[in-house]
């Protein structure tokens, strides 16, 4: 996996994260999150909670197995909490796993969090 140079970009709201170009092999680039530490202090309390929700929507989705929606929900609570154990651990990048910033962004909004939250600026 290549790294490439750390840019700041601006989110919707107007806040401001660093990012680093990766290069995943027979994948595309992309920009992953440089994760700081509020965020792996915010990840490491959110964890847990990550963790149960992805069990709970799992054991609803083999239990309503014609509702596709049901899936979707456990395949996305499962993404978030590997981003979350990924940002726990310092890292936003480990094997095809990449926590981009809209990825944290979209993590931040499930567990109800401030969405500038690791934000190197808000404009504002």
């Amino acid at each position: 996996m290549g790294h490439g140079d750390r840019k700041q970009i601006i989110a919707e709201d107007g806040s401001v994260y660093e990012v680093e170009a990766v290069h995943i092999p027979n994948s595309v680039m992309t920009h992953a999150l440089v994760v700081n530490e509020e965020m792996r202090t915010k990840a490491a309390r959110l964890l847990p909670v990550a963790q149960r929700m992805a069990e709970s929507r799992a054991t609803r989705a083999s239990f309503c197995r014609a509702y596709a929606e049901a899936e979707e929900a456990a395949r996305e609570s499962r993404e978030y909490a590997e981003s979350l154990y990924l940002v726990a651990k310092g890292l936003s990048v480990e094997g095809k796993r990449v926590v981009t910033v809209e990825l944290w962004r979209k993590i931040m909004a499930c567990f109800y969090q401030d969405l500038a939250l690791g934000a190197l600026m808000v404009k504002g």
